[in-house]
C-alpha cells in the first residue's frame, strides 16, 4: 500500500516484511519536497505520550536542537540515555595550547613531529618541569557516571628499565561562572624497557573527585605530567600522540 501523490511517494507499507517505509528512499542535498516531517516542540520534552505497546514516541527539541525518544521517560539520544555516550578522540594537533593565566598550568607540551615517525603529530612533556596541554570541554552527557581517558603514548627514549610517569586532570566547570580548577592524579602510566607506542587506559567515577562530576555540566579539562611526583622518574620527554574522552554509564 502507498500513500503519496502522483509524483511523490510519501510512504509505503510493504506487504513482504510488514515495514514502513518512509519517504522516497534517495534524495539531493538540495531536495526540499517530500521529506518526512516528526513532531517538535521549544525545549526539552515533558509531558509523556499515550503507550502503543512497544511503539515508541519521538520528538524534536528546537530550541536546543536535540532529539528524544519516550522510553521510561524522554531520552535524549546521542546523550547516554537513549544513544552514544561521549566519546570523541584528541590528537596531538588538536589539543589546546595552555599558554595564559586562565589554565590551572600554563607551561606548554610542546607540539612537535614524532622523531620515529616523521607523518605523526606529538605532545612533548618535558621531565623537570611541568608542562600540559588542553583536552577540550564537554558536557557530561544524561546517564552518564565515569569518565574514560585512554592514551596513546611513548617515552621519547628508550628507559632501558622499568619506569614511570605520572599525569595530572585538571578540571573546571565553566557552565555558568567557571570553577575553580581542581587537580585530580591518575593512575601512574608504567613505561616498558623500549621505546614502542603505548595504550593506557584508565576509567574514573564521577564521584572520585573532590567536587563530583555532574551528568548535563560542561567541563574544561587539561592534562599535564607531575614532574614533582616522586613515581614519576621517566628521563627525558613523554610523548603522547592522542587521548580518547569518553563519559560512560
Amino acid at each position: 500500500m502507498v500513500f503519496g501523490t502522483s509524483d511523490t511517494e510519501i510512504m509505503r507499507l510493504d506487504d513482504t516484511d510488514d515495514s514502513i517505509l518512509l519517504g522516497e528512499g534517495t534524495y539531493t542535498t538540495g531536495e526540499v519536497n517530500g521529506l518526512p516531517f516528526i513532531p517538535s516542540c521549544a525545549g526539552t520534552p515533558t509531558g509523556l505520550p499515550t503507550a502503543h505497546g512497544d511503539l515508541r514516541a519521538v520528538k524534536y527539541d528546537r530550541t536546543n536542537n536535540k532529539l528524544y525518544v519516550e522510553n521510561s521517560g524522554w531520552q535524549e539520544i546521542g546523550a547516554g540515555g537513549g544513544g552514544s555516550p561521549l566519546h570523541v578522540t584528541v590528537m596531538a594537533d588538536q589539543m589546546e595550547n595552555v599558554t595564559n593565566a586562565n589554565w590551572s598550568v600554563n607551561g606548554l607540551a610542546p607540539i612537535g613531529t614524532d622523531t620515529n615517525d616523521a607523518a605523526l603529530k606529538v605532545r612533548l612533556f618535558d621531565d623537570t618541569t611541568e608542562e600540559g596541554a588542553g583536552l577540550g570541554t564537554y558536557e557530561m552527557p544524561t546517564g552518564t557516571a565515569n569518565l574514560k581517558l585512554s592514551f596513546v603514548s611513548r617515552p621519547e627514549t628508550a628507559p632501558g628499565g622499568a619506569a614511570a610517569v605520572a599525569l595530572t586532570l585538571h578540571v573546571r566547570r565553566i557552565d555558568g561562572s567557571p570553577s575553580a580548577w581542581e587537580q585530580f592524579d591518575l593512575t601512574d602510566i608504567a613505561i616498558t624497557t623500549n621505546e614502542n607506542w603505548l595504550q593506557d587506559n584508565q576509567t574514573i567515577a564521577f564521584t572520585a573527585f573532590t567536587t563530583d562530576l555532574v551528568a548535563g555540566a560542561e567541563y574544561q579539562f587539561e592534562l599535564t605530567r607531575n614532574t614533582a611526583d616522586v613515581a614519576d622518574d621517566l628521563a627525558g620527554d613523554w610523548t603522547l600522540h592522542k587521548v580518547i574522552v569518553e563519559a560512560t554509564a
